[in-house]
C-alpha cells in the first residue's frame, strides 16, 4: 500500500507493508496483531501464571468455600495424603509422598486423562506394595511426563504439595479408593489451583509437549519486525453483541480438548476455584471471576463454557433451598450437568457415579433432596423424562436400574415437556424406593436399585417408525422433528398402537434392540397442555421382581380417540427395577 504524505514543499511517498490479508478474522473482529508466544515451559509464562495466582488470591474471593464442602473440610475430610515436591531442596530429582498434616496446607491438583499408559504400568500408579517406598521418596523420571510437569509447575508457582490421584489414592485397595474417591468435592474445590492437562490424551502427553510445529491457524500472530515471516495461531474471541461466542478455531478450545471427553473432569473442573489450563498451543487461566489468556488479549473479551465458573459461583451464595428454586436447581443439574456428563468417556463403568458423585452431594445439600439413582425425588416427573441418544447400548454389568440415565451407555438429553407452559403433576406417587450403595458413599456405586410408583397405567404396543414424515401424529413436545432437525437420534422411532389397532402417538425407545413390534405398559408422568408424556415399560415376566424401562412415549389430546385415555384407568402399584 502507498501512503502519500502532504507538506511543506515536497510530497514524502512510503510502501508499507501491512501483511494482513482482508479475509484474515483478525480484521473481521477488529483484534490487533500480537507476537508468537514463548515456550509453554518458559520462565516468562511461569511468571504469567505466577501472576495469574497472585492477583486472584489477593482481589477475587474465589477461595470463598462452598458451604457443604467447608463443611466437610473442618470436619476432617481433607485429602489423607499428597506430594512433598520439595521434600529434598537439595535433589530436584526426588519427590515425597507424606501424610497431609492438616487443613492449612496449601496444595495444587492436577487433572488429566490417565489413558492406557497408566492402566497397564503399575510402577506408575501407588499400590499397596510400594506405599512404603513411596514415603522415602519418589524417583521423579520414573513417573508418565504429565506427572513430572505437573511437579515442575507446582515448584514453580512455590506451592510445596501437589495432590494426583494416581500418586495419592491406593490404587488396589477397595478401602482405601471408597474413602479418598468420596472427598473428590472437597479435594478440589479446597485446592490453591488445579493444573489441566487438557491437550493430553493419556498421562504421558506432557504439559508442554503439543504440537508446536503445527502453527496453522485462521488469527495471524505476526512477529514484529517480521510481517512476513510471522507465524499463524489459532485462537477464539467474545463478542459481546447479543452476547454471542464467536469460534474463530476450535483447535483451542477448552470444551473441545481430549480432557474435556473424560468423565472425571467435568465435576473436577466445576469444583476448583482457580484452574491452569494447558492447551495443545497455550496457556489459558480460569478462575471463577475471570478468564485469562498467555496471550495479550484482554480477559474481558474471552469465554470458556460459562457453565463452570457460573454453576459454583451460585453455589457459593446458596443456603438450602425449598420449592421452584430447589427445583430450577435440580433442572441445572439434568440439563448442564448430565447432558454434558453422559457424553464423557470412563474407563471404568462402575465408576458411572463416583466420578459425579461430588456435584451430586453439592445438589442434596442445598435442594434437600432424596438422590435415587442419578435422579431426584424432589421433581422425578422430569428426572423420569429423558431420552437416549445416539447408539445405545446397556451395560454389560450392572451400574444402575433401567429408570436410570445412569443404566445407559450413551448421551442422554432431558426434553422439556411442557413447551413453555404449565407443566401439571399427572398424579403418580412415590411409594417406596431402595437405593443399596456398594461402599460407605451413598452417592458412589450402586448394587441395587427399586423405585415404588402408584399411577395410571394402560396397554400398548409399538411398532418400529419407518420413517420422520409418520411423526405428522405430533405432540405438543419440545423435542419435535421441527426443533431438532439436526439432531435426527431424539426423534421418535417408533409409533404407539391401542389395544384395538389405532396409531395414537410416538415413543423414544432407549436402545435399538427395543425399536421392533412389543407390547409396553404406559406410565403417565405428567400432562402438559395437550399432551400426556408417559413413561414405557416393558410387561413383567414371572420370574421378575420388577419392570424394567423400555423408552418413554407421548401422546396428544388432539387427536379425537386419544382423548381422555388415561380416563377410567385405575390407579395400578408397579415397581420399577
Amino acid at each position: 500500500m502507498n501512503v502519500t504524505l502532504k507538506g511543506g514543499s515536497k510530497d514524502l511517498t512510503a510502501v508499507v507493508d501491512l501483511s494482513v490479508s482482508l479475509f484474515d478474522p483478525a480484521v473481521k473482529f477488529r483484534l490487533p496483531i500480537y507476537p508468537q508466544p514463548s515456550s509453554d515451559a518458559s520462565e516468562d509464562l511461569f511468571e504469567t501464571a505466577r501472576v495469574w495466582l497472585s492477583k486472584c488470591i489477593q482481589t477475587h474471593h474465589c477461595s470463598r468455600a462452598v458451604p457443604f464442602f467447608d463443611q466437610q473440610f473442618l470436619n476432617g475430610s481433607w485429602p489423607k495424603r499428597l506430594v512433598d515436591v520439595d521434600a529434598f531442596p537439595w535433589d530436584d530429582t526426588r519427590v515425597q509422598l507424606v501424610e497431609n498434616p492438616g487443613p492449612t496446607i496449601n496444595y495444587a491438583t492436577l487433572s488429566y486423562c490417565w489413558g492406557t499408559v497408566l492402566a497397564l504400568h503399575e510402577k506408575y500408579i501407588t499400590t499397596r506394595i510400594n506405599l512404603g517406598d513411596r514415603k522415602e521418596r519418589i524417583l521423579i523420571h520414573s513417573l508418565p511426563r504429565t506427572l513430572q510437569d505437573a511437579i515442575i509447575v507446582a515448584r514453580r508457582l512455590e506451592i510445596k504439595y501437589l495432590w494426583v490421584d494416581a500418586l495419592c489414592i491406593v490404587q488396589d485397595s477397595s478401602e482405601d479408593w471408597g474413602t479418598e474417591s468420596a472427598k473428590m468435592g472437597v479435594i478440589y474445590s479446597q485446592a490453591q489451583v488445579t493444573i489441566c492437562s487438557d491437550a493430553g490424551p493419556d498421562c504421558d502427553y506432557g504439559l508442554f509437549g503439543g504440537d508446536t510445529d503445527n502453527q496453522t491457524g485462521v488469527l495471524s500472530r505476526l512477529t514484529p519486525g517480521q510481517p512476513k515471516e510471522g507465524k499463524l495461531r489459532n485462537t477464539w474471541t467474545y463478542n459481546d453483541i447479543g452476547g454471542r461466542t464467536e469460534w474463530l478455531d476450535d483447535t483451542t478450545s477448552i470444551s473441545e480438548a481430549p480432557l474435556q471427553s473424560r468423565a472425571w473432569a467435568l465435576q473436577e473442573r466445576l469444583l476448583s476455584s482457580r484452574i491452569l489450563h494447558y492447551g495443545s498451543r497455550m496457556m489459558y487461566w480460569e478462575c471463577r471471576k475471570h478468564l485469562e489468556l498467555e496471550e495479550f488479549i484482554d480477559p474481558q473479551a474471552l469465554t470458556l463454557d460459562k457453565t463452570f465458573p457460573s454453576f459454583i459461583v451460585s453455589m457459593q451464595s446458596l443456603d438450602v433451598l425449598g420449592g421452584s428454586p430447589a427445583r430450577q436447581l435440580i433442572g441445572r443439574w439434568y440439563r448442564e450437568i448430565i447432558e454434558d456428563y453422559s457424553r464423557r468417556n470412563l474407563s471404568n463403568p462402575h465408576d458411572k457415579f463416583p466420578a459425579i458423585s461430588a456435584v451430586a452431594k453439592l445438589i442434596a445439600y442445598h435442594s434437600r433432596s432424596k438422590y435415587l439413582a442419578g435422579l431426584w425425588l424432589l421433581d422425578l416427573q422430569q428426572g423420569l423424562y429423558w431420552k437416549s441418544v445416539g447408539n445405545v447400548t446397556r451395560s454389560s454389568t450392572y451400574i444402575a436400574p433401567s429408570f436410570s440415565w445412569a443404566a445407559y451407555n450413551s448421551p442422554v438429553r432431558w426434553i422439556d415437556a411442557s413447551n413453555g407452559t404449565t407443566t401439571e403433576s399427572a398424579g403418580f406417587q412415590v411409594e417406596g424406593f431402595v437405593i443399596e450403595a456398594v461402599g460407605k458413599d451413598a452417592y458412589g456405586r450402586i448394587s441395587k436399585g427399586s423405585l415404588t410408583l402408584r399411577g395410571y397405567v394402560v396397554k400398548a404396543k409399538t411398532e418400529p417408525l419407518p420413517s420422520l414424515a409418520e411423526y405428522a401424529i405430533g405432540t405438543a413436545e419440545e423435542g419435535s422433528s421441527v426443533k431438532h432437525a439436526k439432531d435426527r437420534s431424539l426423534n421418535p422411532n417408533a409409533s404407539l398402537i391401542t389395544e384395538g389397532g389405532e396409531r395414537c402417538g410416538t415413543a423414544h425407545m432407549d436402545t435399538f434392540q427395543e425399536k421392533p413390534s412389543q407390547e409396553v405398559l404406559c406410565l403417565l408422568l405428567k400432562r402438559s397442555w395437550n399432551t400426556c408424556h408417559m413413561l414405557l415399560l416393558a410387561p413383567k415376566a414371572p420370574s421378575d421382581v420388577g419392570y424394567r424401562r423400555v423408552g418413554v412415549g407421548s401422546i396428544s389430546d388432539f387427536v379425537s380417540h386419544n382423548e381422555g385415555w388415561f380416563k377410567g384407568s385405575p390407579g395400578t402399584t408397579l415397581t420399577l427395577i
